[in-house]
């Protein structure tokens, strides 16, 4: 759990919560929940029909990664490749292979399964370096998700304010 995230997203809804809470004495007038509905509502149903369903999934499964990720133990993984080179030495080649399966990391695990199976340094090089572009290609296409949504939602919330403020 990446707790840098959640004290980020709970220090901030705290100064906003407690800077509303001095400023006026009825702090039910800055809730409403059918302005709230129609913000979210109507971000969420535009970015649908602006984008496949599989992407925009994919880009809500990634938001809640970034509550999940921590930096990357690359002292681990050191670790790990140490201590399988060492043993597979001398346990050979079996072990080794059983050994790769244990990698948590896939992109780590897929480079080191590759190089067992006889892969030449250029071949991995390029299929790493390949896989690395993908993914940051796929990335990129996230952000344009993210900037469609940011760019929608003052609409909806222009729209939410008038019609949550009707009597």
């Amino acid at each position: 759990m990446n707790v840098a995230t959640i004290f980020g997203i709970i220090t901030g809804i705290t100064i906003l919560c407690g800077a509303t809470w001095f400023a006026t004495d009825s702090v039910g007038v800055f809730i409403n929940l059918p302005g709230l509905a129609i913000v979210l509502g109507g971000t969420i149903a535009a970015t649908f029909i602006c984008y496949p369903l599989r992407e925009v999934m994919r880009v809500f499964g990634l938001f809640m990664t970034a509550f999940r990720a921590e930096e990357l133990p690359i002292a681990n993984y050191i670790k790990v490749l140490v201590q399988i080179s060492k043993d597979s030495s001398y346990r050979g080649e079996e072990y080794l292979e059983k050994s790769i399966r244990k990698i948590e990391n896939e992109f780590l695990r897929d480079g080191m399964q590759m190089l067992v199976d006889g892969y030449s340094k250029e071949e991995l090089k390029e299929i790493l370096d390949t896989r690395i572009q993908q993914y940051h290609e796929q990335e990129i296409y996230a952000t344009g998700i993210y900037r469609t949504m940011a760019t929608l939602s003052p609409a909806f919330g222009i729209i939410g304010t008038l019609i949550g403020s009707s009597p």
